[in-house]
């Protein structure tokens, strides 16, 4: 449980800061769910190691061929260990913002984990869309995680509510979003062609989950608003009636 002073009858989040005591140092909570799913990760890494990694991953050819399951699997492979700690690091800055919204406990871990399939689902089919007969495969986590991205782009930094889709900070986020893709583009093209090999960013999968952790931010703080408030406080309402949700 989160770190409390003992004069306090109700839980104070900012004051607790949602730490435990480890013998000689605190814990931040709010990282677990993001090390459980990264560890996940990384243990399927190591079994199946780069070369193993292209039989998950998913393309138009996949799908075609009766591999259906390569739209699930293709969010746990990557292409090398470079890939794999970019995606991780990602995965446990932009999941603690969406813990420190939901709460913790097998919550929070359930609330993260549905986002990231949810998103990378959208991401690879949105990949399929626009690449029909496409036959280089896509694989990586980084299409589930921009939804997180997106989530993050709905919570409004300073009263930690949720902000319009049509607010001057979602706009800020979508141009910032637009840039560092087209960044990366251009790096990863370069890098590739250089090599004299094929492939790229999947950009289309990084849109695809953006715009879920964008529409589907209402539901998981709705979700949680029956137990916290909008400042990350314990509701009045946690034990029925009351607001059941934030509206958009």
């Amino acid at each position: 449980m989160a770190y409390l002073d003992s004069e306090y009858d109700e839980v104070d989040w900012e004051r607790a800061d949602w730490e435990v005591d480890l013998f000689f140092f605190r814990f931040d909570t709010s990282l677990l769910p993001g090390a459980v799913l990264s560890a996940a990760l990384i243990a399927l890494f190591l079994l199946y190691l780069p070369a193993g990694m292209l039989d998950l991953a998913l393309s138009s050819e996949t799908v075609r061929e009766g591999r259906a399951g390569t739209l699930f699997t293709h969010m746990a492979a990557h292409g090398g260990p470079g890939h794999l700690w970019m995606n991780v690091a990602a995965l446990l800055v932009l999941s603690r913002i969406l813990i420190r919204r939901v709460g913790l406990g097998a919550r929070a871990l359930l609330a993260c984990a549905a986002l990231l399939i949810l998103s990378g689902l959208s991401g690879g089919l949105l990949f399929l869309a626009i690449n029909p007969y496409g036959t280089v495969p896509m694989l990586g986590a980084s299409g589930a995680i921009c939804g997180l991205l997106g989530f993050a782009a709905r919570i409004d930094p300073e009263s930690r509510a949720l902000a319009p889709l049509r607010s001057v900070a979602v706009g800020r986020a979508l141009v910032d979003f637009a840039k560092w893709n087209l960044v990366l583009f251009v790096a990863l093209y370069v890098l590739v062609w250089s090599l004299g090999g094929t492939g790229g960013l999947a950009w289309e999968a990084h849109l695809g989950g953006f715009a879920v952790g964008l529409l589907a931010a209402p539901f998981f703080l709705g979700w949680a608003s029956r137990h916290l408030d909008v400042e990350g406080e314990r509701s009045p309402h946690a034990d029925g009636g009351g607001r059941d949700g934030i509206s958009d």
